[in-house]
């Protein structure tokens, strides 16, 4: 499992297509209505009216992940825990002691249940019985299941007496203190009662198969230590919800605004290279479920109120449906995408009484490298073949595409309040994904306000439609986003913002970041949600989603 996580967590051929971020991750995104945006022409052309001139550069690298880093702590030998976890389980009820005992370790809490309920009114005729198999080994089971039959019905007399019986047997554990005790309570605690007293009765050298079948659906924290538990819970939930997303994006935008006597406006032009890529694994269609074979026992894990259970199932339906059986190949899935834009725009401000309007456009020429791989890899609970996991040959002849876009924004401003509305790719142009993938830039539309007070700068933004992404399990991206630039002094100003994605599951984004002389900036983000990551990989808990950039500007 290790080596498809890495595979997945150093694929560098890049996350979504919404709208993204340049210049401005340090306040979140922001800067449709932002005056001063040095990125104008990438937020909204309607800006060009208020830029400095001169030339403005910036990088930065966006990561997210769910559910791979954690992979990181799950022990290699997971498959060997398991099954030596299955040897405990049959050892407490099967005779291990070569004919002469009853049950396996359950025989010294059977002992001490007798001694304590021989009299009891409700459990003496299931203590008489296990005392009778305890000293007869090799007498028919005929005593015990009738006195375990009297007891159920008594059960649907008297539900409580269920729970009295979990009880006293839980006692009979920690009184005789036998091996495997802790499994036994757990087993005890977690299974349905009339399912253990049916275990108890089953033949001294039932196989391990029969005895999970009749302790019947249980949480997997019943059978397993801790550890495992947790580690066969993070491979089931990365098995169904697992996904890295990457995007790396630069800009280069070079403004050059006008303030005569015809009036104001501005001319940008600009190089803007995006890189997204999407990765995750997912099981075969026909084979969608997690059953294991451990020695003779198919058992089928599945997930109910937020805890995974365990059930036995027959090998019938491991053959049919199990993603995990032999030869049974599931899917690696990458979508990449470079794109390349290369956009020049024109704004003009239209006086009011009350204001001004800025409306801008640009024309860009769009560039697109694309690849879609869908691999097929055979999963175990340790890993994956390494043979299988090569994509050399898949990122050697990528589908390019050349078409044109149409971005199309105004600003309103009144004093120092104003409001921005932009169209991203209006046109919607398509870009090939593969031989047969076609995918389209559907139109973003975006709204944002600014007001500026002092020393400080307040931006908002909101995407007014979701957009399209490249995630599998998060096709949508939503996003409401905002921030301050204070400006303390000429040489420094400090910013600071947030972001929230409505269609994806981050958490809030915080972000911080600082501009020294108008000059330099330097910017970092990171959702509030973390993954737990192995102290030989990284040793500390890493956000699930973040944002590292810099920049710089000069103006002339």
């Amino acid at each position: 499992m290790k080596k498809l996580i890495f595979l997945l967590l150093t694929l560098t051929y890049i996350n979504a297509l919404e709208f993204g971020s340049i210049g401005n991750i340090a306040i979140g995104g922001a800067g449709v209505a932002l005056k001063k945006n040095k990125f104008a022409l990438y937020y909204n052309p309607a800006l060009l009216s208020y830029t400095n001139q001169g030339l403005a550069f910036d990088f930065g690298l966006n990561f997210s992940q769910k559910n791979l880093l954690e992979l990181t702590s799950v022990d290699e030998n997971t498959s060997t825990k398991i099954e030596s976890t299955f040897n405990n389980i049959k050892n407490i009820f099967q005779d291990n002691t070569g004919g002469n005992g009853s049950f396996g370790h359950f025989d010294s809490v059977a002992n001490d249940f007798v001694k304590n309920n021989a009299n009891h009114k409700d459990f003496s005729e299931l203590a008489t019985a296990l005392d009778n198999k305890i000293k007869n080994p090799n007498t028919p089971n005929t005593d015990l299941n009738t006195a375990i039959s009297n007891l159920k019905n008594k059960f649907k007399q008297n539900p409580s007496l269920a729970q009295e019986l979990k009880n006293e047997l839980l006692s009979s554990v920690y009184n005789s203190n036998p091996a495997q005790a802790d499994l036994i309570a757990k087993i005890i605690t977690s299974t349905d009662i009339s399912n253990f007293l049916n275990t108890i009765a089953l033949d001294p050298n039932a196989s391990l198969s029969d005895i999970l079948s009749n302790i019947g659906d249980v949480k997997i924290s019943a059978l397993f230590d801790q550890k495992s538990a947790e580690d066969i819970s993070l491979i089931y939930d990365a098995i169904y919800d697992n996904e890295v997303n990457v995007s790396i994006k630069t800009g280069l935008e070079l403004n050059f605004p006008s303030d005569t006597k015809d009036g104001k406006g501005g001319l940008g032009m600009g190089v803007f290279s995006s890189a997204y890529a999407n990765a995750f694994a997912m099981l075969n269609e026909n084979k969608p479920y997690i059953i294991l074979k451990i020695q003779d026992v198919f058992l089928k894990l599945y997930k109910k109120n937020n805890s995974i259970y365990a059930s036995t199932t027959t090998k019938d339906e491991y053959d049919k449906y199990s993603a995990f059986a032999q030869g049974v190949k599931n899917h690696l899935i990458a979508k990449t995408i470079i794109i390349t834009e290369i956009p020049i725009g024109y704004s003009q401000v239209v006086y009011f009484p009350y204001g001004e309007i800025s409306f801008g456009g640009d024309i860009k020429l769009i560039n697109s490298r694309s690849y879609y791989i869908n691999k097929d890899i055979e999963i175990t609970v340790d890993g994956v073949k390494s043979d299988e996991l090569s994509l050399s040959n898949e990122f050697k002849n990528p589908h390019t595409t050349n078409t044109v876009g149409l971005d199309l924004g105004a600003l309103y401003s009144y004093r120092d309040f104003s409001f921005g509305l932009v169209i991203k790719n209006l046109n919607n142009p398509s870009i090939k994904l593969s031989s047969t993938k076609t995918l389209k830039l559907h139109p973003q539309y975006r709204a944002g306000i600014s007001y500026n007070f002092g020393f400080a700068t307040f931006v908002l933004d909101y995407d007014l439609k979701a957009n399209k992404t490249l995630s599998y399990k998060h096709p949508y991206s939503q996003v409401l986003a905002g921030g301050g630039i204070f400006d303390f002094w000429d040489w420094f100003s400090l910013k600071t913002g947030m972001k929230y994605d409505f269609k994806k599951d981050d958490g809030v984004i915080l972000s911080l970041g600082f501009d020294l002389f108008d000059s330099f900036g330097l910017y970092v983000a990171s959702g509030t949600k973390t993954s737990k990551c192995a102290s030989d990989v990284c040793g500390f808990d890493v956000p699930r989603y973040f944002d590292l950039g810099f920049g710089f500007s000069f103006e002339f």
